[in-house]
Protein backbone atom coordinates (compact mmCIF):
# COMPACT_ATOMS: atom_id res chain seq x y z
CA UNK A 1 0.00 0.00 0.00
CA UNK A 2 2.55 2.38 0.65
CA UNK A 3 4.78 1.60 -2.28
CA UNK A 4 1.51 2.20 -4.30
CA UNK A 5 0.94 5.42 -2.79
CA UNK A 6 4.05 6.82 -3.26
CA UNK A 7 4.01 5.63 -7.02
CA UNK A 8 1.04 7.59 -7.72
CA UNK A 9 1.96 10.79 -5.47
CA UNK A 10 5.09 10.78 -8.38
CA UNK A 11 2.91 9.37 -11.46
CA UNK A 12 -0.87 11.35 -11.00
CA UNK A 13 1.17 14.68 -11.55
CA UNK A 14 2.89 13.69 -15.01
CA UNK A 15 -0.24 12.09 -16.27
CA UNK A 16 -2.19 15.14 -15.28
CA UNK A 17 0.33 17.68 -16.66
CA UNK A 18 0.40 15.57 -19.62
CA UNK A 19 -3.77 15.79 -20.30
CA UNK A 20 -3.68 19.34 -19.43
CA UNK A 21 -0.61 20.16 -21.77
CA UNK A 22 -2.54 17.79 -24.82
CA UNK A 23 -5.68 20.00 -24.15
CA UNK A 24 -4.12 23.10 -24.11
CA UNK A 25 -1.31 22.82 -27.06
CA UNK A 26 -2.67 19.32 -28.50
CA UNK A 27 -5.52 20.97 -30.23
CA UNK A 28 -3.07 23.71 -32.51
CA UNK A 29 0.46 23.66 -33.15
CA UNK A 30 1.58 26.22 -31.91
CA UNK A 31 0.51 28.74 -29.02
CA UNK A 32 -0.84 32.20 -30.11
CA UNK A 33 -2.15 34.09 -27.38
CA UNK A 34 -4.26 36.27 -29.94
CA UNK A 35 -6.02 33.00 -31.30
CA UNK A 36 -6.88 31.81 -27.34
CA UNK A 37 -9.79 32.54 -25.96
CA UNK A 38 -10.38 33.62 -22.67
CA UNK A 39 -12.70 31.22 -21.81
CA UNK A 40 -9.67 28.67 -22.40
CA UNK A 41 -7.35 30.67 -20.86
CA UNK A 42 -9.76 30.15 -17.46
CA UNK A 43 -10.54 26.60 -18.37
CA UNK A 44 -6.71 25.70 -18.54
CA UNK A 45 -6.16 27.76 -15.43
CA UNK A 46 -9.14 26.08 -13.57
CA UNK A 47 -7.97 23.08 -14.73
CA UNK A 48 -4.20 23.90 -13.53
CA UNK A 49 -5.58 24.83 -10.21
CA UNK A 50 -7.40 21.49 -9.94
CA UNK A 51 -4.21 19.82 -10.44
CA UNK A 52 -2.09 21.63 -7.83
CA UNK A 53 -5.22 20.95 -5.31
CA UNK A 54 -5.20 17.35 -6.23
CA UNK A 55 -2.39 16.74 -6.03
CA UNK A 56 -1.93 18.43 -2.22
CA UNK A 57 -4.73 16.31 -1.21
CA UNK A 58 -2.87 13.05 -2.54
CA UNK A 59 0.49 14.42 -0.29
CA UNK A 60 -1.86 15.21 2.85
CA UNK A 61 -3.39 11.78 2.36
CA UNK A 62 0.26 9.78 1.82
CA UNK A 63 1.08 11.86 4.98
CA UNK A 64 -1.82 11.37 7.05
CA UNK A 65 -1.33 7.71 6.25
CA UNK A 66 2.29 7.23 7.31
CA UNK A 67 1.47 9.36 10.27
CA UNK A 68 -1.49 6.53 10.91
CA UNK A 69 0.76 3.96 10.25
CA UNK A 70 3.50 5.09 12.91
CA UNK A 71 1.21 5.93 15.34
CA UNK A 72 -0.54 2.38 15.50
CA UNK A 73 2.69 0.64 15.66
CA UNK A 74 3.44 2.98 18.61
CA UNK A 75 0.45 2.28 20.00
CA UNK A 76 0.88 -1.80 19.55
CA UNK A 77 4.33 -1.50 21.07
CA UNK A 78 2.67 0.30 24.12
CA UNK A 79 0.05 -2.20 24.50
CA UNK A 80 2.64 -4.78 24.16
CA UNK A 81 4.91 -3.43 27.30
CA UNK A 82 1.34 -2.73 29.09
CA UNK A 83 0.57 -6.55 29.04
CA UNK A 84 3.79 -7.53 29.84
CA UNK A 85 3.44 -5.43 32.66
CA UNK A 86 0.39 -6.63 33.39
CA UNK A 87 1.91 -10.27 33.29
CA UNK A 88 4.27 -9.77 35.94
CA UNK A 89 2.14 -8.41 38.53
CA UNK A 90 -0.35 -11.12 38.00
CA UNK A 91 2.50 -13.47 38.97
CA UNK A 92 3.34 -11.86 41.87
CA UNK A 93 -0.22 -11.59 43.15
CA UNK A 94 0.05 -15.40 42.42
CA UNK A 95 3.41 -15.61 44.27
CA UNK A 96 1.89 -13.27 47.03
CA UNK A 97 -1.39 -15.21 47.53
CA UNK A 98 0.45 -18.46 47.66
CA UNK A 99 2.58 -16.78 50.31
CA UNK A 100 -0.96 -16.20 52.43
CA UNK A 101 -1.65 -19.14 51.84
CA UNK A 102 1.16 -20.97 53.51
CA UNK A 103 1.03 -18.50 56.22
CA UNK A 104 -2.15 -19.39 57.13
CA UNK A 105 -1.30 -22.93 57.00
CA UNK A 106 1.11 -22.22 59.56
CA UNK A 107 -0.91 -19.97 61.77
CA UNK A 108 -3.67 -22.64 62.23
CA UNK A 109 -1.41 -25.27 63.18
CA UNK A 110 0.15 -23.08 65.77
CA UNK A 111 -3.22 -22.26 66.79
CA UNK A 112 -4.15 -25.56 66.90
CA UNK A 113 -0.96 -26.50 68.83
CA UNK A 114 -1.42 -23.53 71.43
CA UNK A 115 -5.22 -24.69 72.16
CA UNK A 116 -4.13 -28.43 72.79
CA UNK A 117 -1.29 -27.19 74.78
CA UNK A 118 -3.65 -25.01 76.83
CA UNK A 119 -6.04 -28.11 77.31
CA UNK A 120 -3.07 -30.20 78.03
CA UNK A 121 -1.84 -27.89 80.93
CA UNK A 122 -5.81 -27.81 82.27
CA UNK A 123 -6.30 -31.55 82.79
CA UNK A 124 -2.64 -31.60 84.45
CA UNK A 125 -4.01 -29.26 86.96
CA UNK A 126 -7.37 -30.94 86.93
CA UNK A 127 -8.88 -27.51 86.59
CA UNK A 128 -11.86 -26.59 84.18
CA UNK A 129 -11.36 -23.50 82.43
CA UNK A 130 -13.16 -20.04 84.40
CA UNK A 131 -14.65 -17.57 81.50
CA UNK A 132 -15.20 -14.38 82.61
CA UNK A 133 -17.66 -12.08 81.35
CA UNK A 134 -17.88 -8.16 81.72
CA UNK A 135 -22.05 -8.84 81.57
CA UNK A 136 -22.46 -11.25 83.60
CA UNK A 137 -21.82 -12.86 88.03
Amino acid sequence: MRAAATIALFVLPVVWIGAVGYLVWGRQPTLALEKVSFVEILNAAVNLAVLAISALALYIALQSYRDTTRTSFEQQRTLDDSRKALESVVAVAKKQQELLASNLEQTQGLFNLQSEQYRRELEREGKKPVLKSRWGP
